[in-house]
């Protein structure tokens, strides 16, 4: 990835699962929802809340629905 997620950081799985599948980069999501990749690495890791408009855009473009691609890991 352009900027690494440390694993252990990781909030949203299901988001870098998605990623991983797609063999995107943080500057890949970053493109869809119009934002920086230190804000992405930031919400994928809890740090910074998600705008409504970040989930309908991830939601799209994973083809997923919110409750399974925003599951929070335990």
């Amino acid at each position: 990835m352009s900027r690494n997620i440390s694993l252990h950081n990781i909030k949203f799985p299901e988001i870098y699962n998605q990623m991983q599948l797609r063999n995107e980069k943080l500057k890949d999501v970053a493109n869809v929802i119009e934002l920086d990749i230190s804000q992405v690495s930031r919400k994928i890791s809890g740090e910074i809340n998600w705008s409504f408009n970040d989930i309908q855009l991830l939601c799209k473009h994973y083809n997923m629905d919110f409750k399974d691609l925003f599951r929070k890991e335990e």
